[in-house]
C-alpha cells in the first residue's frame, strides 16, 4: 500500500472526526461519555470513557477534534521512531508547501519532520484498518475505530471485548 494512500486515508479520517464534544445534558452519574487522552510521548490520542458528571476528569480529557489539534502542535514520528535526516543532518520538511524541501527517499513529511514511510504506514494501518477475528470490523464510534493504549482503560462500548494489538488496544463487537 503506497504511503500517499495511507496519508490520504489519515487526512480523510481526521477531517471526518472533527466533531466537537457536545454537552450531553444533565449530569447522570451512571452514564459515561467518550473523550480522549492526549499522550505526549506517543503524540497520539487514546479513547477513554469518563463519568459525565466528573468535571475534574473532563478537564484532563478532550474531544477527538481538540486532541487531534494537540497532535498537530507537536509533530513526532510514529512508534517513537527518530526522524530521518537529509544529507546536511536536518530533518525539516513542510507538508503544507509542495515546493518546500522534500524528505529523503523512504520518508514522508509529517508536519515539519521527515519520518520513515514504512513505520508510519504500519502504525496507521493498525490504527485505522484494524479488524477483529473472522474479519469483523473493530467497533467504531462517530465513524472512528475506538482504540486506546491498553485494555485496562475503560473505552469499549458495552458488550464489546477489548483486544490488544501490536501498538493499540481496540474493541471488537460481540459475535
Amino acid at each position: 500500500m503506497s504511503s500517499l494512500y495511507v496519508l490520504t486515508l489519515l487526512v480523510a479520517v481526521a477531517l471526518a472526526s472533527m466533531k466537537e464534544f457536545r454537552d450531553h445534558g444533565d449530569c447522570d452519574k451512571s452514564r459515561k461519555v467518550l473523550m480522549y487522552i492526549y499522550e505526549p510521548l506517543l503524540n497520539d490520542c487514546f479513547a477513554v470513557r469518563v463519568n459525565s458528571c466528573d468535571e475534574k476528569a473532563k478537564g484532563k480529557h478532550y474531544s477527538l477534534a481538540q486532541c487531534i489539534h494537540k497532535i498537530a502542535e507537536t509533530p513526532r514520528c510514529a512508534n517513537l521512531s527518530l526522524p530521518l535526516k537529509h544529507s546536511d543532518g536536518s530533518s525539516a520538511c513542510n507538508s503544507n508547501d509542495v515546493e518546500a524541501r522534500k524528505c529523503p527517499k523512504g520518508a514522508v513529511c509529517k508536519g515539519t519532520i521527515c519520518c520513515d514511510a514504512q513505520i508510519e504506514t504500519d502504525y496507521l494501518m493498525e490504527k485505522y484498518v484494524t479488524s477483529c477475528d473472522a474479519g469483523v470490523k473493530a467497533s467504531r464510534e462517530n465513524g472512528q475505530i475506538l482504540f486506546s493504549k491498553n485494555c485496562s482503560i475503560d473505552f469499549c462500548p458495552e458488550g464489546a471485548a477489548c483486544t490488544m494489538g501490536r501498538h493499540f488496544a481496540f474493541c471488537c463487537p460481540p459475535f
